[in-house]
């Protein structure tokens, strides 16, 4: 059983708006309560040819609050049973952004592949922005690491 909410806590839950923009869309759900990710359905059939890049539209629109993002990410299974990838690896949504929320897929395989209506093809977490100053500076590279990088510490 899962505790109740009071109301002080729900007023420290931020609001997202979320607005369909046609009657058929899907509304970003959890499969879980304890997950980070919203499911994202795609609202059409998804036919993509051996190779191709497509950007699919979702069918919606969101109202983030000042000082938040959200993060579009690829669902796993469907890049290791389907071998598809969200093209951007992890895509940033802005909270001044107001179009359409859509997604890049591409599909790694020598022949096509169609996905119905209503699947499951992402997924999107929310993320409070830290507010940060950059400052034009000498870096110090006099760490235990340094300049290493790109598979320096190895695979094991």
């Amino acid at each position: 059983m899962r505790p109740r909410l009071s109301l002080e806590d729900l007023l420290e839950i931020p609001l997202i708006k979320v607005e369909k923009l046609r009657d058929d869309a899907f509304i970003p759900e959890k499969a879980h309560e304890s997950d980070s990710g919203y499911d994202c359905r795609i609202p059409d059939d998804l036919h993509l040819r051996a190779g191709e890049l497509k950007l699919v539209k979702l069918g919606f629109r969101l109202g983030l609050p000042n000082g938040w993002e959200c993060q579009m990410r690829g669902r796993s299974g469907i890049s290791t049973k389907y071998k598809v990838l969200f093209a951007l690896g992890i895509g940033t949504i802005d909270s001044g952004y107001r179009g359409e929320i859509m997604v890049p897929f591409i599909n790694l395989n020598d022949e096509a592949v169609e996905f119905p209506r209503g699947t499951k093809m992402s997924q999107i977490v929310f993320k409070k922005v830290d507010v940060i100053r950059l400052q034009e500076d000498k870096v110090d590279t006099d760490t235990d690491r340094g300049t290493a990088g790109f598979g320096s510490t190895g695979l094991s």
